[in-house]
């Protein structure tokens, strides 16, 4: 094989299946992947990693006659897999060998691992922390053994079909492993605890194994179970029966006597009172007959009731994995079914899947000869609430079935042993899902028992505070200190502290909320009675026209309810958004906050007679399987912003034009950003809101939204009704109001964007015909229905809005309905005419050579030009369907197509809307927009994105390929750009390299970037929001499924735009979605480097600030943007301590070398550092003498002045410490200064010596040593025949300084320059 010495370009070597019995020596190739299995190589050189270190990725010496390896195989820098199974490899090289930092895979199965040289088994494998310790004759040296920092790298490890009789202590380090295979090793019988610390690893291969520490029953539920156990004996956990019951339902319906009779067994005595909720703990023993493997249950139980005013309240006690009872009234008939429509959406709301028993009371009062049929009547109707039609499980209900009803007379006592044997039966069947021991049963399971040394100094802490009148919360740092203070704590990361908190939260010893927005996670709630009785101050507010008008507080009287509570103003911030969490106040414009529960039910003036429809009318049906609790809450909260930010439009807009008429209000319905620009313009006569509506009247139309009637029996009877009427037809506003619905039901309420079991939507949008509707009004009688209108279904609407501006009715096909009327969303009739592209003017070409990339949900950017400009524009694909037009209207192919259809349009109006409304010069600006075809034009980025051009110059650039002032300016502006979105209370969401296009790369431009992609952007209303749209590895790590976040999400996705500008490379942790986040909400960071070596210090330490995971530790983008405005931020490189120092000596001449001087005489050093790269190139080196002056470097010399009146000279040669000097010159004062100036002669200098008398010393210089002579210059005489400073100036009192200045002059043709030293005083 000598000829491969002469392949330099290889890469790729294939050997495989020959009879080789040696592998060459290496050869310089950039080669990358080596395959040689089933060969018969008995070693292998050693000289690999001499030319293949940083290229050589994947190896492959399987099925060989290996005996050893050499350490050079495991130096290969590059290496991401190697494979030596089928081998006879006894050992591997020591850990202290190792080097390949990068290496993922490594198969050392079917080898004869654990056999020592004698062919007997080893006696033990130690531990690698103790590799230098003295082992006994009887030991044997380790044969096993991984360096720590495989830890980060290593996922999949192979050592079965060995004979090793213990797993190796150094692979329960390897935290990265997620497959891990033991197999067929006979010696192995025990497996250590400490495998229970690798968290990420899913696959466990014991086969043919007699592993005794680890029971049957677990080694049968698989790897997962047994890596559960593990962690479970490793962590000493514990058995826990405790668990939390929630009873909640209307008031009156006899919870608390029912919870007696259970607790007790005897008919309740006393009445009980009107408290929000109770706190007990009760002890459910094992019914008879039962084979339940735990002897009892412990519940902590919140009966949850109270007026029905603080039902809103109820929901934020509500927590996943608790047990819920609903309790009804039997004798109250269908009455009391609608009612539990209400609990059931909440529950399922807050405490998704949650398990919900359904129990009746008051069965004495049915009568005996009717109970049977009652009562499967009224479990009928409760099914009907929970299931679909197919029997199916309904969404946004919780899953109950037959087995989950039960009744119960709480006078006769009737059914209450029945309840507690189902109670029993299903707490024991509840699953722990998600627990980090493992899936397991929620009674029994196993909890460590440093989480119940946490709850037992809680409730401690919580007993402590009650008996002192203290307030009843713990701040994050309060419970950090409280863990940190537990007897035997083990949680030690960020994650373990967040199960613990579960863990807490879902046995009742805790109420907390996660939400990171406004800090809200930073609150632990101790008792849920105190937090009840704070809320319950709210809703003992009347409305008065003093404190609340129209159901609106101020937020300084709001304020005033927390005086007494315990509330700080540190802590109100979190308060008030726990209000908004719970729809109890929600923020609206100028500092104040709506009081639902204030609002009347109905409103306040007859609006019957605007429900006829006329003949300038459009109206909106949402129809839906049930309306979600908190929608109309959040509905008229947003409305009232939006109409706050008009108000603030108008009056800058009076302002402007100075317009007399001032007490006409306009609204421009277009949307609610100011700047907006409108074709829509009303003046407003009232705003009335009500629980459940709204109306706004004009001159010449009015808007409304209400609910329609709900009938609980039938399935999407309720919803949502708009009107709009309008004169002059503009039904713009449609289009506002059906934006506000569809964006708050996609952002809050996703479940209603789903579909039944039977594959129909939750919710339908319907839009009867105007024409049926005016005809209709004119010739029905007051009390008809409206049979003979035509409602056309939005689907049908958008597929013909794709192709036509008309849709034909078939109730009168000769008189179509305009689209634009109809549906005006979809035709964007609220953006002014001068923002529709004119198709004849738009020069594009669908070709691939055309495309600049893609983006979301499938849309393309093509390269275009518009009135002869280029510009970006963004299409819109809609979907295609072979013979879609002979397909019948209701197939499923028609409704894929209109789902798709939909899909795009909406998408289309979200980022052409919010770019339509945001105008500053680092957002990308809207040309124009087009409905046929679906697109809109941006400006053109001239350089593309951000990522491409980091990419283009990373190349031999370590650190800020774009260089120092270009990078400070482009995260300059990127946090200039974010900083006016959040202004606009609108979260990016979606922040990285390739959402930044590039505009300029020269550093003198205004502008060299913009932000773009809009496509998934939140708008936030002062409340948050919620959603888990975003980019692995850019993304926050508190955005998850439910979770309220706010716009720090955005600054940690600009902690990873800093490290791309920084580094040059994406922020990469890892190929899949899941393990990423997992990394990131444990801390782990990509790795850039030393500050020193990046050299901007500032911008680094912002990096990290910004992708803290705690968010209430990130900045703002404002004080980001003030921070970089200060002028240290840009010139402070990097920090480099040094220790204390006297003096140091930098000069021009000296490149970038800093000399620090300290002490004197015996005790004198000097210290050395490279400013250029951050170095300490020589620390504190013994260099006896004088406390110096100054000092010079003068070619390879150096000059020291001390305050004894000496220069000393020192060659610096050779890198010769400064102990000897070459020479030693005396001079008459003390030297103040130094000046070297080079003269005519080659490798001449005169050095000059400014002196503390005001004299200057010339020593003249040649090849580096200094000339025997030297002559003295008086300043005082230049001074006065130069400047005409007499001797008695005050100014003479030594050179201080000495500056070299050019000065020019000489005859034609030339330029003779001489350098003039003028010493300063």
């Amino acid at each position: 094989m000598i000829f491969l010495h002469s392949f330099k370009s290889l890469s790729y070597l294939n050997v495989s299946r020959n009879k080789l019995k040696v592998f060459p020596d290496a050869w310089a190739c950039p080669l990358k992947c080596c395959r040689a299995s089933h060969n018969a190589l008995e070693c292998l050189p050693d000289r690999m990693a001499i030319f293949w270190k940083n290229h050589l990725k994947d190896v492959d010496f399987s099925e060989n006659a290996l005996k050893e390896v050499p350490p050079g195989l495991f130096q290969l820098d590059a290496l991401t897999s190697l494979k030596l199974q089928g081998n006879q490899l006894v050992t591997v090289p020591p850990p202290e060998k190792w080097t390949c930092r990068q290496l993922k895979t490594l198969d050392l199965s079917r080898n004869q691992l654990g056999k020592n040289e004698d062919g007997l088994k080893t006696k033990r494998i130690s531990f690698f922390t103790t590799r230098g310790r003295q082992r006994s004759g009887t030991e044997t040296a380790c044969v096993l053994e991984f360096p720590a920092f495989l830890s980060e790298s290593l996922e999949v490890l192979c050592l079965n079909d060995n004979h090793l009789d213990a797993v190796p202590p150094s692979v329960c380090l390897l935290k990265s492993l997620s497959e891990l295979y033991l197999g067929n090793n006979p010696g192995l019988r025990e497996l250590p605890e400490e495998l229970g610390q690798l968290g990420n690893l899913w696959q466990l291969d014991v086969e043919e194994l007699n592993i005794s520490n680890v029971p049957a029953e677990i080694r049968k539920e698989g790897p997962k179970a047994m890596l559960s156990y593990l962690r479970a004996q490793l962590r000493k956990a514990e058995k826990c029966k405790l668990m939390k019951m929630i009873v909640v339902g209307p008031p009156r319906q006899g919870k608390s006597t029912l919870l007696e009779i259970l607790q007790t067994g005897k008919a309740a005595q006393a009445m009980h009172g009107e408290a929000t909720i109770r706190t007990t703990k009760w002890e459910l023993q094992r019914p008879a007959g039962s084979r339940a493997k735990v002897e009892s249950v412990e519940f902590t139980v919140w009966d949850i009731g109270g007026p029905a005013s603080m039902a809103t309240v109820n929901q934020c006690f509500f927590t996943d994995k608790a047990l819920y009872v609903v309790v009804w009234n039997l004798a109250l008939g269908e009455e009391a079914v609608a009612s539990l429509q209400f609990w059931l959406l909440n529950i399922e709301a807050k405490a998704p899947n949650a398990v919900v028993l359904v129990v009746g009371t008051h069965l004495d009062l049915i009568e005996s000869k009717f109970r049977v049929e009652r009562i499967a009547t009224l479990r009928a109707y409760v099914l009907a609430l929970c299931r679909s039609p197919s029997g199916s499980r309904a969404t946004g209900f919780p899953d109950i079935t037959f087995k989950h009803l039960h009744e119960i007379s709480c006078k006769s006592l009737e059914g209450q042993e029945g309840l507690r044997q189902l109670i029993f039966h299903v707490t024991c069947g509840m699953k722990d899902v998600g627990s980090t021991i493992g899936c397991q049963r929620l009674v029994g399971r196993l909890i460590p028992r440093s989480y119940l040394s946490l709850q037992e100094a809680v409730l401690a802490e919580h007993q402590r505070r009650s008996l002192s009148d203290d307030v009843q919360y713990l701040t994050d740092r309060q419970l950090e200190q409280l863990v940190e203070q537990t007897p035997g704590n083990d949680i030690n990361d960020y994650e373990d502290l967040q199960s613990a908190i579960s863990f807490l939260i879902e046995t009742g010893t805790l109420l907390h909320f996660p939400d990171t927005s406004h800090g809200l996670r930073n609150l632990y709630f101790l008792d849920p009675i105190w937090l009840s009785e704070c809320l319950q101050r709210i809703f003992n507010i009347k409305g008065s026209r003093s404190v609340a008008k129209n159901g609106v507080i101020r937020a300084e009287d709001l304020r005033m309810l927390l005086v007494g509570t315990g509330f700080t103003q540190q802590t109100e911030e979190q308060y008030f958004q726990f209000l908004a969490k719970f729809e109890i106040a929600l923020p609206v414009a100028n500092d104040s906050y709506l009081l639902p529960h204030l609002l009347p039910s109905k409103p306040g003036l007859d609006t019957n007679n605007m429900r006829y429809p006329t003949a300038n009318t459009i109206q909106r049906v949402f129809k839906m399987s049930f309306v979600p609790v908190g929608f109309w809450q959040r509905f008229i909260a947003r409305m009232l912003i939006s109409l706050a930010e008009m108000d603030l439009q108008l009056f800058e807009t009076k302002k402007n034009t100075k317009s007399r008429h001032r007490k006409v209000t306009i609204y421009s319905f277009a949307g609610n950003q100011r700047n907006r620009c409108s074709t829509f313009r009303v003046k407003r006569n009232q705003t009335i809101y009500w629980q459940e509506g709204l109306l706004v009247t004009f001159d010449g139309g009015y808007l409304s939204v209400e609910s329609s009637d709900v009938n609980w029996k039938k399935k999407k009877s309720g919803g949502i009704k708009i009107i709009c009427q309008s004169e002059v037809r503009d039904f713009s506003a449609m289009a506002f109001i059906t934006d506000h619905v569809n964006s708050l039901i996609d952002q809050w309420f996703p479940a209603l964007t789903a579909t039944e079991s039977d594959g129909t939507p939750l919710m339908e949008q319907y839009v009867p015909c105007p024409v049926c509707e005016a005809s209709w009004a004119q010739h029905a009688g007051p009390g008809e229905r409206a049979e003979d209108v035509q409602y056309f279904d939005m689907e049908d609407c958008v597929l013909t809005a794709i192709e036509r501006d008309f849709i034909a009715c078939p109730r009168h096909p000769d008189v179509p309905v305009p689209l634009q009327e109809l549906v005006p969303e979809l035709f964007m009739t609220d953006f002014p005419a001068r923002l529709f592209l004119e198709n004849s003017k738009l020069e594009h070409s669908e070709d691939e050579s055309s495309i600049l990339g893609q983006g979301g949900s499938g849309t393309i950017i093509y390269r275009a030009r518009y009135q002869g400009q280029p510009v970006a524009v963004k299409r819109f694909q809609i979907k295609k369907f072979k013979n879609f037009a002979n397909a019948p209207a209701d197939t499923v192919l028609r409704h894929l197509r209109a789902t798709d259809a939909v899909k795009n349009f909406s998408e289309f109006r979200q980022e052409a809307s919010m770019l339509h409304a945001l105008q500053h010069p680092c957002i990308v600006s809207l040309i124009g927009i087009s409905i046929h075809p679906l697109c809109f034009a941006l400006e053109l980025a001239p350089l593309g994105s951000l990522n491409t051009v980091l990419s283009e110059n990373a190349k031999g650039s370590p650190f800020m390929p774009l260089g120092h002032m270009l990078t400070q300016k482009i995260a300059y502006q990127v946090a200039s750009g974010l900083a006016y979105l959040h202004k606009k209370n609108i979260i990016f969401c979606d922040l990285k390299s390739d959402n930044i296009l590039v505009w300029s790369l020269d550093v003198k431009d205004h502008v060299n970037i913009k932000l773009s992609d809009y496509g998934i952007s939140r708008q936030s209303f002062h409340e948050g929001a919620l959603g888990v749209e975003g980019t692995p590895g850019y993304q926050a790590p508190e955005i998850r499924p439910r979770i309220v976040y706010d716009e720090k999400v955005d600054m940690f996705s600009y902690g990873m735009v800093l490290y791309e500008l920084l580094s040059g490379q994406r922020p990469a942790l890892g190929h899949h979605q899941l393990q990423i986040a997992k990394k990131l909400s444990k801390g782990i960071r990509p790795v850039l480097g030393q500050p020193e070596e990046v050299q901007f210090h500032r911008l680094q330490a912002l990096m990290m600030e910004c992708w803290d995971t705690k968010p209430e530790k990130r900045p703002l983008a404002l004080s980001v943007v003030s921070q970089m405005k200060d002028p240290t931020f840009a010139t402070f490189m990097y920090q480099l301590p040094c220790g204390k120092q006297t003096t140091f000596f930098s000069s021009q001449s000296q490149e970038y070398m800093v000399v620090f001087w300290d002490g004197k005489e015996e005790s004198r050093n000097y210290t050395v550092v490279n400013t250029e790269k951050g170095l300490l190139e020589v620390q504190r080196m013994g260099c006896a003498g004088m406390k110096l002056s100054c000092q010079l470097k003068v070619q390879s010399s150096l000059w020291t002045a001390t305050e004894d009146q000496k220069i000393y000279i020192y060659s610096l040669k050779g890198m010769c410490p400064l102990n000897m000097p070459q020479r030693a010159l005396d001079t008459p004062a003390v030297v103040t200064c130094f000046l070297a100036v080079p003269v005519l002669k080659k490798n001449s200098y005169l050095v000059l010596a400014g002196l503390a008398d005001g004299l200057v010393a010339a020593f003249p210089v040649v090849r580096g040593t200094p000339d025997d002579s030297c002559s003295y210059l008086c300043s005082h005489t230049a001074n006065r025949a130069k400047f005409s400073i007499s001797d008695e100036d005050s100014r003479h009192q030594g050179v201080r300084r000495l500056l070299p200045v050019l000065r020019g002059a000489g005859p034609a043709g030339g330029l003779h320059a001489e350098e003039k030293v003028i010493p300063v005083e």
